[in-house]
């Protein structure tokens, strides 16, 4: 694989929004992150029982709102209903889980770079899909460069290729692969992300052998995150827009 000029034009990608600081994958933590200088998000989408698509990181609404289920067994409006950030803080109570349709257009209002991670409900891959395809063509008008669809599936990102295959995809994986190359080509993929724990020397060089963009999740330490990106990481995910700014003052 030749080297590409990176897609992702920026060092860092705010995870889940500005996640430190505000309820994560909610509007608010994104509009605060681009508040703090962001230029790209990374976050969660999910599909509800009634074929809707919601912004989540877990299958279950328990860790993040004030109830209590699966995702795929809620309706929209009964997802709707949930406090979303009164978990985090007093001054988020109330705040609600965004649908894709809100994320999208805020994204685009706040001319902010997207990784949009698709959870799947195992079995559920070409629902998850099909729906996501439809609402980007619907709704995203900005540059397809500017939306990067991920997954740990890659039947969902073969489903999205099929669909919209101008909108590049990023495998979602916790280690290196052994065959870096390989698993990009069965997507048709242009990067992989990874967790950060598994960043050894040896995958770090079948990364950069393989010439791929690569990021890892979640960096939330300064000195992590420039070693990284000092090895050929492309970028980090971090919950903290100002991960560099005590560091950088220091110097």
């Amino acid at each position: 694989m030749s080297e590409v000029r990176p897609i992702i034009d920026s060092k860092l990608i705010l995870h889940r929004g500005a996640s430190a600081y505000a309820p994560e994958n909610t509007l608010e933590a994104l509009r605060l992150a681009a508040e703090m200088g962001a230029k790209w998000i990374e976050t969660d989408v999910r599909v509800s029982n009634d074929n809707e698509l919601v912004m989540i990181h877990d299958e279950e609404v328990d860790r993040t709102t004030d109830g209590s289920g699966f995702v795929a067994q809620m309706t929209l409006d009964e997802i709707k209903t949930l406090d979303a950030g009164g978990w985090f803080s007093g001054k988020y109570k109330g705040v609600k889980i965004p649908s894709l349709k809100e994320y999208l257009e805020t994204c685009l209002k706040l001319d902010l770079g997207l990784v949009l991670e698709l959870k799947v409900t195992h079995g559920w891959e070409e629902r998850l899909g099909n729906q996501v395809a439809k609402s980007i063509k619907e709704i995203w008008t900005g540059k397809p460069e500017k939306l990067v669809l991920s997954s740990f599936s890659e039947r969902v990102l073969k489903i999205v290729e099929e669909q919209i295959p101008e909108f590049p995809r990023c495998l979602a994986v916790t280690a290196v692969p052994d065959d870096v190359e390989q698993r990009l080509k069965e997507i048709n993929g242009k990067m992989i992300h990874l967790q950060h724990s598994f960043a050894n020397d040896e995958g770090l060089s079948n990364l950069k052998n393989a010439g791929c963009e690569f990021a890892f999740a979640t960096v939330n330490d300064p000195t992590r995150a420039k070693l990284l990106l000092s090895q050929g990481a492309s970028s980090i995910m971090t919950d903290r827009p100002d991960i560099f700014a005590a560091s950088n003052a220091a110097e």
